[in-house]
């Protein structure tokens, strides 16, 4: 029986049915029944599955309205949104990605700077020996006194050093030869050897000068072996005179 409402297309309200989401199996029972054509499924009809939720729309993307008054999203704008949103994600740098610092080269040195020496240690030097006054070695002064005492009698000769002549500082010259000791063959340089004495401390072996110009050999009890004058040779005589002494063992 016709109504006052128009009854729209079987068409029309299949696809709007399609694009709010209706299940298919409901889209057909309801254009049967608008059809008059008895449907083929049961009597009870299964519960509606929930709707899939919509896809998010960029807030950009354009929105249209169908022939029924639905929105309709644009799929090339939506396209668009979603391969730059993919872009920008391959792009953006991993913030995981951790950052090594290579470790720090050790560099040679290049130098070639010969390596210093150590410096040698000094020798320390050698302090010059000082003649120490102590006790005369008698066996020295023995072969010292026995010489001279040997030449008495032999002749004065100026520069003499014997054996057969010799004049004062000759003779003590060959006196101390016999132990080893050199002394110059000169008054004035044998007055520097030794160290000196005073004739309290005359000892055998002693070198005594009774004046400046003569030098003889001192054999104790206040006598000396000297080569005295030409005319009265090598003698045996009394310290005349004292002007100093020198011992030299």
């Amino acid at each position: 029986m016709p109504t006052g409402r128009t009854q729209e297309p079987v068409t029309s309200t299949v696809l709007r049915r399609l694009a709010a989401g209706t299940t298919l199996a409901a889209v057909v029972v309801a254009c049967a029944t608008l059809s008059g054509t008895p449907s083929t499924e049961p009597a009870t009809r299964p519960a509606a599955q929930p709707a899939a939720a919509p896809a998010a729309v960029p807030a950009t993307a354009p929105v249209q309205a169908d022939g029924f008054g639905d929105p309709v999203v644009d799929r090339h704008v939506s396209d668009r949104a979603a391969r730059t949103a993919r872009t920008r994600q391959r792009q953006r740098p991993d913030s995981r990605a951790e950052t090594t610092t290579p470790p720090p080269q050790t560099v040679a040195s290049t130098s070639t700077k010969p390596a210093k020496k150590p410096a040698a240690a000094k020798r320390p030097r050698r302090a010059a020996a000082v003649p120490v006054a102590g006790p005369v070695d008698g066996s020295r002064v023995n072969i010292v006194t026995a010489y001279a005492r040997a030449q008495v009698g032999k002749r004065y000769v100026r520069r003499g050093t014997g054996p057969n002549s010799f004049d004062c500082s000759g003779l003590t010259l060959a006196a101390y030869a016999q132990v080893g000791v050199t002394l110059p063959h000169f008054t004035g340089a044998q007055v520097t050897r030794g160290r000196a004495v005073g004739r309290a401390e005359l000892q055998p072996g002693d070198l005594v000068f009774p004046h400046p110009g003569h030098v003889g050999v001192y054999v104790g009890g206040g006598q000396m072996v000297h080569a005295s004058t030409p005319r009265g040779g090598v003698k045996l005589s009394a310290v005349y005179d004292f002007w100093t002494a020198r011992r030299i063992l």
